[in-house]
C-alpha cells in the first residue's frame, strides 16, 4: 500500500513465548499481504485496482472485505460532508502528477478528474454485495483509511494469540 511495515511486540524471553509470537508475527505480516492485495492501488492486479478497470454502469461482486470498506468509507464520507472520499483517486493522480512536473494540471484535466470523482457517482448493493460505478475510469484510493485497516488487523492477531503489548 505504499508503505513501510513495522511490527514491535513483547512476549517474554522463555523460547516458547518467543517462538510463539514469531508465528503470530508471520502471521500478522500475512494478513497484511492479504489486504494489500485486495485495497491497494499501487498494484495492478489488486481487488481495488480490478474494480477500478471493471466496465462502468455493471454491478461487480466483491469480497466482503473489499465491500466492508467501502461502506465504511461512505459512512465517513457522510459524517465529514465529503471530506473524506476513497473516489478522488483520479484528483489526487492530478495533483501527484503536478508535483512531480512542478506544474498545475490545466483546467480540463482537472475538470476530467473531477468529473470521474465523487462517492455520488457509486451504487453500494448490500444485499448483493456489489459495487457499481457510474462512469468510466474511476479511480479508488484508500490511503485515508487502508493503512489503518491493515494496522488494526494485524494488531488483532497479536492480542488474540495473547500478546496485546504490541505496536
Amino acid at each position: 500500500m505504499g508503505t513501510m511495515i513495522t511490527i514491535r511486540a513483547w512476549g517474554g524471553t522463555e523460547q516458547g513465548q518467543i517462538d510463539e509470537l514469531t508465528l503470530l508475527v508471520r502471521k500478522a505480516y500475512d494478513r497484511i499481504t492479504e489486504l494489500e492485495q485486495i485495497f491497494s492501488d499501487y498494484r495492478s492486479d489488486s481487488e481495488l485496482s480490478l474494480l477500478a478497470r471493471a466496465p462502468a454502469n455493471q454491478p461487480i461482486p466483491v469480497s466482503a472485505e473489499l465491500f466492508g470498506l467501502f461502506e465504511t468509507s461512505f459512512e465517513l464520507y457522510q459524517k465529514t460532508d465529503g471530506a473524506f472520499d476513497i473516489t478522488m483517486g483520479p484528483l489526487i493522480r492530478q495533483w501527484r502528477l503536478s508535483r512531480k512536473n512542478h506544474r498545475l494540471p490545466s483546467q480540463t484535466s482537472f475538470d476530467r478528474a473531477k468529473s470521474r470523482s465523487g462517492f455520488h457517482l457509486v451504487v453500494l448493493n448490500t444485499e448483493n454485495r456489489t459495487i457499481l460505478k457510474k462512469v468510466e475510469g474511476m479511480i479508488f484510493d484508500f490511503g485515508g483509511i487502508g493503512k489503518g485497516y491493515a494496522a488494526d488487523a494485524a494488531l488483532a492477531i497479536l492480542r488474540e494469540g495473547g500478546f496485546p503489548q504490541s505496536l
